[in-house]
This record gives C-alpha cells, structure tokens and sequence, in this order.
C-alpha cells in the first residue's frame, strides 16, 4: 500500500475514532445535565405541592368550622393566596391539565369563601365572625368540595397528604397568658 494512501486512511479512521468519542462524551453530558435540569423541577413540583397543600388544608379545616359553628372566621384566621400567586408557575408544568384546573378551581374557591368572609366582618373589629345565612352555608359546603378535590389532585405531586395539626376552632376561646405566664381569666 502506497504510505500516501495509509497515512490518509489513518487520518480518517482516527478522525473518526476521534469524533465519536467527543460525540459519545458529549451525549453523556448533556444527558446528565438533562437528568438534573429534571431532578430540580420535580424538586421544585415537590416543594410547590406541599406549600399549597398547606394552604389548601387550612383553608379546608376554616371552611369545616364555619360549618360547624355557623359562623365564619375572624380576619386572623383569613384564607391564603399569596403562595398560589409564587408557586403555581412550578405546579403547572408538574400537573397533567385536569389536576391543574381542579387546584386551580379549588384556590378560585378559598378566594370567594375568604371574600363572602370578609364582606360580612365588621371592619372595626378583627375579631369579629358573621353568622352563616342559608345561601353562604350552601356556598361554603360547594367550595369545601372544590378545595377537597384540590387537595387529592396535589397528592401525587406532594408525594402524601398533609394533616393539618391541632387548629384552633374559633368557637373555643382560649385564655391569654401575661408575661408572667398566669391566665387573663384568673
């Protein structure tokens, strides 16, 4: 063979040895980067879920007392939206389009039960906690639904339900306590 010849078919074939070997290395890379772009958004899913689902339990556990007691809840116990407003862009991309409506319409629902709350307080004291009328306690029962449906449509996401600790109902008063640690009461 011509040393012409050979040296141009050792060229080739270590070029190409040469550029699978980047290829191959490269496709390596981009998959782990691929892997962990992946593991960081269902981090974030994960983390987003439980928040809301947080959120969406005491809202839950606010809409059961009122229920209850026939009352609605005092302005320190308002429902929450601000973590729907930061977290949501991260669960949306987690949530096949039916789950998503379904946590959509269940935080669409804390905010008309926090609102029908909020119109019938009295304004001059926080405390307060208006009756519940016939009609709002038909609303109330149709938003708990709603954000109980929010609240199983989050779980596979949140990897678990989330149980609300002991919540203070508001129908029970509790003592306040002095610096001294002594009840008001006594």
């Amino acid at each position: 063979m011509d040393s012409g010849v050979s040296t141009l078919l050792g060229a080739v074939i270590g070029g190409g040895l040469s550029f699978g070997g980047s290829w191959l290395s490269q496709r390596g890379l981009d998959k782990r980067e691929r892997d962990k772009q992946r593991q960081e958004d269902e981090r974030a899913s994960l983390i987003s879920a439980r928040i809301l689902q947080e959120d969406l339990v005491f809202a839950e556990t606010r809409i059961m007392y009122a229920l209850k007691n026939g009352r609605y809840w005092s302005e320190r116990y308002a429902l929450r939206q601000d973590a729907w407003l930061k977290y949501r862009e991260s669960l949306a991309v987690a949530l096949p389009i039916g789950d998503w409506s379904t946590v959509r319409d269940g935080f669409r629902a804390t905010q008309a039960a926090e609102l029908g709350a909020s119109r019938r307080r009295n304004s001059r004291d926080p405390r307060s906690r208006a009756s519940l009328t016939d009609q709002g306690r038909e609303l109330l029962k149709d938003y708990l639904n709603r954000v109980q449906k929010a609240i199983t449509a989050l779980e596979p996401v949140a990897k678990d339900r989330y149980v609300e600790d002991e919540v203070a109902d508001e129908s029970v008063e509790i003592p306040l306590l002095d610096p001294a640690g002594r009840s008001s009461r006594t």
